[in-house]
């Protein structure tokens, strides 16, 4: 059973203000929200974890209460990644590091 997905995305390299950031977090945030709750019945929340590297520009977790099978993890994770890339695309940001690791 998978209890929390990671999803973290890498800096793309450019410059961004304080206010891209939030942006492209707050973004990021809504695509989860949105990818999780359309699959899953059960609670869950989603949390911003500490960005604790230069390199890292999101890092949030799903949190899901009574965890997801392999199956649902691996179809949420592909769904969730496809669309963060596709978004971030369309803001300009090449988003070939989107990182996404299921936690037991």
């Amino acid at each position: 059973m998978v209890e929390v997905l990671q999803v973290q995305v890498r800096h793309p390299g450019i410059a961004l203000t304080d206010k891209e950031r939030r942006l492209v977090d707050s973004l990021v945030q809504r695509i989860c929200i949105y990818h999780v709750r359309r699959r899953l019945t059960r609670p869950f929340r989603v949390r911003r974890a500490c960005v604790d590297s230069i390199h890292l520009l999101v890092n949030q977790d799903v949190i899901v209460e009574d965890g997801l099978t392999n199956d649902e993890a691996q179809l949420i994770m592909h769904d969730l990644a496809e669309d963060i890339r596709q978004t971030l695309e369309a803001c300009d940001i090449l988003a070939q590091d989107v990182l996404l690791i299921s936690k037991a």
